[in-house]
């Protein structure tokens, strides 16, 4: 989990906290033709949210634009209050998708609606080997937990657990991983976003109503029959098996940190303004072949990110091959890797580094119906 997610439970817990419900109206309107899917790009659901909203369009016939987007700025922080949630769903967004809520205490933020949940996942607790049940902690254990976080307040309520605290949910599973402590209480998505090949962490979970929690999305008044439309087209995909299977396979893959978060969003402008055109703004395929997904990079194609980088570094862009900057190639390497599930790490790729990288591609993203994208600015 980033900074900048964090920064939302912030806002989270703040809410839980103080349960102050404010009602805020607005006019309802007819549910638009199309509709406008905002994405935190800094949580670690975000693959899942964005295959959930591909999902759900397709199901219920609606076109679609995903906008990646980030609910807070880093450093700050204050996190998102919830004026600005309101103000993104009566403005920007139709749908806020991945707001996180307490299982058995769902409440939106004040004027804001909800769906039904679509994944259900929580606070677990990581560590090597066998893992201790939360109610048989050692008096004097020190667990790991991420600053600003409900996992805060988990803690304080398990008297006799010392709380070491980090700045982000990385930081937070690294010191677990390499040994600073022994135990962490995180959020279990951004475990598996974490994750690593062969990874020895161990997952617990608490048994505490607290502790679980779950995705769904916000909307304000003016989309009562998209968000109504939504939980419809909800209902048909977890009959079907539908929704079990994406939020499942939408889950970042275990596998190495080959890039830099800020690589992967420069890479997104640099394929809207080059590449877009020839292989569709959501990568889905037009005059040249879709870049995620198994049609992409699938298991029996035997391709490695040093294959894929060289061939495309020197071939590509089709009009001008090889035409690009180094550094443009390695974040337009970046981004691709993102967009077909590989987890952004703390050091950046680099040009020699892609060229002779022998890790295999092989893409994990759900392959869902062509959809409008807003400009990947993100």
């Amino acid at each position: 989990m980033s900074s900048r997610f964090r920064n939302l439970w912030g806002a989270v817990a703040a809410a839980v906290a103080t349960l102050v419900l404010m009602g805020i109206h607005q006019a309802g309107a007819a549910t638009p033709p199309h509709a406008r899917v905002c994405i935190d790009t800094a949580s670690p659901a975000a693959a899942i949210n964005r295959s959930v909203a591909q999902a759900v369009a397709h199901e219920a016939g609606w076109s679609l634009t995903v906008k990646a987007t980030e609910w807070s700025e880093p450093g700050d922080d204050d996190g998102v209050g919830p004026e600005e949630f309101l103000a993104m769903a009566r403005k920007d967004c139709d749908l806020l998708m991945g707001y996180p809520m307490d299982a058995y205490h769902i409440v939106p933020p004040p004027g804001l609606n909800v769906t039904q949940a679509y994944l259900h996942t929580g606070f677990v607790l990581v560590g090597h080997g066998a893992v201790p049940e939360w109610t048989g902690l050692p008096v004097g254990t020190t667990v790991g937990v991420t600053y600003n976080t409900p996992a805060n307040l988990l803690l304080v309520e398990r008297r006799g657990a010392d709380a070491m605290i980090y700045d982000s949910e990385s930081r937070t599973i690294a010191a677990v991983r390499s040994g600073q402590v022994p135990l962490a209480l995180v959020w279990e998505l951004s475990v598996n976003a974490d994750s690593v090949g062969n990874d020895s962490l161990t997952i617990r979970h608490l048994g505490l109503p607290q502790a679980d929690w779950v995705l769904a999305a916000l909307y304000a008044d003016r989309a009562n029959d998209l968000g109504e439309a939504f939980d419809k087209a909800l209902d048909h995909l977890r009959q079907n098996g539908q929704l079990a299977a994406l939020t499942k396979a939408a889950t970042p893959p275990s596998g190495p940190r080959l890039y830099a978060a800020a690589q992967a969003k420069r890479g997104a402008k640099l394929f809207a303004d080059n590449c877009a055109s020839c292989h569709g703004a959501q990568l889905q395929g037009k005059v040249g072949p879709a870049l995620r997904g198994s049609a992409f990079a699938g298991p029996d194609d035997g391709y490695t990110v040093g294959s894929m980088f060289t061939y495309f570094s020197v071939q590509m862009p089709a009009g001008a091959p090889g035409s690009l900057e180094h550094d443009d190639y390695v974040a337009l390497m970046a981004f691709l890797l993102r967009e077909n599930g590989y987890a952004a790490g703390e050091q950046p790729l680099s040009y020699d580094g892609a060229t002779a990288s022998d890790v295999a591609l092989v893409s994990r993203a759900v392959t869902a119906p062509p959809v409008q994208t807003a400009a990947q600015s993100k």
